[in-house]
């Protein structure tokens, strides 16, 4: 499984360099006085509109990975931004330059999104009551203190421009 870090350095490429069309939302500079969003308190909460955790869902797939699926792993309430989705995602068909032996990386362990994002892309529910893996909840606690640092956000785009950044960024360069 993948964990992607959404960082805010100036060594990686930001997401809109990776892909016109997305955006990332969250900090990489705050004006003096200001109180940084990482800090202004993110709430788990049961329910996002529609969203539940443990949910899984068919969405809006790249061409070739409709047998893809969204599962929820999270979801946050922050005050200024609104909702917070962490999700996985199976059924990908991500090239995977880091791992030789393994031609392609087939899901992706934690991904954050914005609640507008993933309402977009979702189309109906598969099942409930998911396991949520440790591994999964370990990518979320990485992003988590990222997060809090001021140095990571959530993708605003859909879930398939999500993937296309996903792998725009690991790619060779």
């Amino acid at each position: 499984m993948l964990f992607l870090l959404l960082a805010c350095t100036p060594d990686l490429p930001t997401l809109e360099q990776a892909n016109g069309q997305l955006s990332i939302s969250g900090e990489t500079q705050v004006a003096s006085g200001e109180v940084p969003l990482s800090q202004q308190g993110l709430k788990e909460v049961e329910a996002l509109g529609a969203l539940r955790v443990g949910q899984v869902w068919t969405y809006k797939t790249r061409p070739g990975e409709e047998a893809s699926r969204l599962t929820v792993l999270r979801l946050e309430q922050h005050p200024v931004q609104g909702g917070y989705v962490h999700i996985s995602l199976d059924g990908l068909h991500i090239p995977n330059p880091a791992d030789p032996e393994k031609k392609e990386m087939e899901g992706a362990g934690h991904l954050p999104f914005s609640q507008s994002a993933v309402e977009s892309s979702v189309i109906a529910v598969e099942s409930t009551g998911a396991e949520i893996s440790a591994e999964s909840m370990e990518g979320y606690q990485t992003w988590r203190a990222a997060f809090d640092a001021g140095q990571a956000g959530v993708f605003s785009s859909d879930v398939a421009s999500g993937v296309d950044a996903m792998q725009a960024m690991m790619a060779p360069r």
